[in-house]
């Protein structure tokens, strides 16, 4: 699965808790920008596309 519908998914999750639960929609859109962007960071981390686990793009030094 995409991470951009992953990121639709959660947003669409995080609009139906706001709207059932007395909850800020800023205070869990907050959360959800934080949890989804480490994922997104740590995949981009441990898949590096030349092979190296440093996080570089490709031909950058």
């Amino acid at each position: 699965m995409s991470i951009h519908v992953i990121s639709i998914l959660v947003l669409v999750i995080a609009f139906v808790i706001a709207t059932m639960f007395p909850i800020n929609l800023g205070a869990i859109a907050l959360v959800a920008a934080f949890v989804i962007g480490s994922f997104v960071l740590e995949a981009r981390r441990t898949t590096s596309p030349t092979g190296s686990s440093t996080g570089s793009p490709a031909g950058c030094s």
